[in-house]
């Protein structure tokens, strides 16, 4: 019993070992951006925890940073987080997401969902979110100004990149479940909710684009006089 015991993890293991080694020289991207981010995570929680609102106010992405013509903290938003235990939420969520469109669409499409159009869409949600302010909808000011980083946005980006592209009942169900679950979340008013609705949506548009590019329709050939 223990010897088959032993056969059968001897036989899982050589399997998932192949499996990962297939996967990692497909997520380049995703492995460096993780170890960035993780070194970073570490480097800053050996500072202490009261390092971390200083950070945040430091570099945090809101408002005042498009006032003060900053736009640039939306990249460099990238690779912080706003606290310890959100941080390595967002690690998960960049295996889950960017690591999964890089597999699935290649190196060049995640990198675009990620670093491009990621922190785009955050600024997208604060030039929509500014106006309503200003007409007197006091219930968006929270996510206007307090500052965060957009790594999560980014994630939301690329997972709706993902989801779109794909295709089955599973598929379905994840878009439009997820897709529900962070309306749902905007009516909690917490900072970030209204960013990644958007982030997803702008991901889900984008996707859609990148699908019409590469299955373009056929126009009817013209009929000769």
């Amino acid at each position: 019993m223990i010897h088959k015991m032993q056969q059968r993890f001897t036989h899982w293991w050589r399997a998932a070992v192949t499996i990962i080694l297939t996967i990692l020289p497909r997520v380049r991207l995703t492995i460096s951006l993780f170890v960035l981010m993780l070194i970073f995570a570490v480097v800053t929680q050996s500072l202490g925890h009261g390092y971390w609102p200083f950070l945040v106010h430091r570099n945090g992405w809101d408002l005042t940073t498009i006032e003060q013509g900053r736009i640039y903290f939306a990249w460099t938003g990238l690779f912080f987080a706003t606290a310890p235990l959100s941080f390595y939420g967002v690690l998960l969520l960049l295996i889950l997401s960017v690591g999964a469109l890089e597999y699935r669409r290649g190196t060049q499409v995640a990198a675009l969902g990620f670093l491009l159009v990621g922190p785009i869409a955050s600024i997208l949600t604060l030039m929509l979110l500014w106006p309503i302010s200003n007409a007197g909808v006091t219930y968006v000011r929270v996510a206007l100004y307090t500052p965060d980083m957009g790594a999560s946005t980014a994630c939301f980006v690329c997972l709706g990149m993902l989801l779109v592209q794909e295709r089955g009942r599973w598929r379905n169900v994840l878009l439009f479940g997820i897709l529900a679950v962070l309306a749902g979340f905007v009516f909690q008013n917490t900072p970030y909710n209204i960013d990644h609705l958007n982030g997803y949506l702008v991901g889900l548009a984008t996707g859609a684009i990148l699908l019409l590019r590469r299955h373009p329709k056929h126009s009817a050939p013209m009929r000769s006089p």
